[in-house]
């Protein structure tokens, strides 16, 4: 039994106690990976893009902006070190 599978069987424990919450994106990830056969490496190499949880296999929503859907603000330094054109304007 892999880590993986270790996972799954835990989120799968999980769900079924109603005391205890698993976000959806877990169990997303967690089905993923019992389809895929607890193989993380075969999650990210899948195909298989009209299975409607085919956009969630990363425990992430890929389709939605960086951020968590929000916009990013004037002034905000990317991880890459750059400014955005607002600030590089106001440091003049």
């Amino acid at each position: 039994m892999n880590k993986y599978e270790k996972i799954v069987k835990k989120v799968s424990k999980n769900c079924l106690d109603p005391k205890v919450r698993v976000s959806p994106l877990v169990a997303i990830r967690a089905k993923c990976l019992d389809c895929m056969c607890y193989q993380a490496n075969e999650v990210r190499l899948c195909s298989s893009d009209d299975c409607p949880l085919w956009r969630f296999r990363f425990g992430r929503n890929l389709s939605a902006p960086r951020g968590g859907g929000k916009s990013v603000s004037k002034g905000v330094k990317f991880a890459s070190g750059t400014d955005t054109e607002a600030s590089k304007n106001s440091k003049v």
